[in-house]
């Protein structure tokens, strides 16, 4: 991966090395844009609001992704993947299992995240 002018990565093929297999390029999201999704024949729109309204300000969906997490983590022994900013203020993919480790991964991040590297909160 390598970054462009404005610090987004972007796939970049080490020539050196290719072997002109094509596989690459038969997998590659930015070769392949996917085209319009086939309409619903009949829309639905589904939303959420928690009603604490402490946690509606801290949260970018109304609070439904914090109580979505919340009922699964009460299940039993699970972890929620999210995005994070780190003591560097780079976004990173953490593993959450706790309120605590929640409250980094909620809100919006509107840059693009680093996919390696995860850690375990």
């Amino acid at each position: 991966m390598e970054a462009d002018e404005d610090g987004f990565l972007y796939p970049r093929i080490d020539m050196d090395r290719c072997a002109a297999c094509g596989r690459c390029e038969s997998v590659c999201p930015m070769a392949h844009v996917p085209g319009p999704a086939e309409p619903l024949e009949e829309p639905e729109l589904i939303a959420a609001k928690v009603k604490d309204e402490s946690l509606l300000m801290k949260s970018a969906s109304g609070g439904a992704f914090t109580e979505i997490v919340r009922s699964v983590m009460r299940k039993g022994d699970c972890y929620v993947w999210g995005a994070a900013y780190d003591e560097d203020l780079k976004v990173r993919h953490i593993c959450s299992h706790n309120d605590e480790q929640l409250s980094r991964i909620r809100g919006s991040k509107y840059v693009q995240s680093d996919t390696g590297g995860y850690t375990f909160g």
